[in-house]
């Protein structure tokens, strides 16, 4: 009986410890979600700005 209360003590601790590192791992995914949002945007706009600058090299050209 002391075996299995210890045993459960010692999964106890490792859910609880399980259940931290899953919520540590959710915020870290969220702040790479934010990042990866705010990369595509500045993306977009760098792809936009390229293609003015193709256009006004095109009319000099």
């Amino acid at each position: 009986v002391k075996n299995l209360q210890k045993t459960k003590e010692t999964l106890k601790h490792d859910v609880e410890k399980l259940e931290k590192e899953i919520l540590t791992l959710e915020s870290q995914k969220s702040s790479v979600e934010e990042a990866n949002a705010l990369i595509t945007r500045e993306n977009k706009e760098l792809r936009a700005t390229i293609e003015e600058l193709n256009d006004q090299n095109r009319i000099v050209l």
